[in-house]
């Protein structure tokens, strides 16, 4: 019912998100490490890591609905910014 979670070559996005699975512990850090980065008043996070690892998909299908219609203390809005 919420589709296939398999979109080939493609990398997750938000229309993806609700099949978007096993990346739990990434998302939370993720999150934990963007907080901690407000706090600091440098709200950025930048994720690295080898082609094929699933950057992009974490960050489209893992990270961003998290920002959808919500703030982290500190932060008045956010820029989503993909560099490929």
């Amino acid at each position: 019912t919420k589709g296939s979670p398999y979109p080939g070559l493609l990398p997750y996005d938000s229309a993806f998100g609700p099949v978007f699975f096993g990346r739990a512990l990434a998302v939370a850090n993720s999150l934990e490490e963007i907080a901690a980065a407000a706090k600091r008043e440098t709200p950025a996070l930048f994720v690295v890591g080898p082609s094929g690892s699933g950057k992009s998909s974490l960050l489209r299908a893992g990270l961003a609905p998290h920002f959808a219609g919500s703030r982290i203390a500190g932060t008045d809005f956010w820029r989503h910014m993909l560099v490929e």
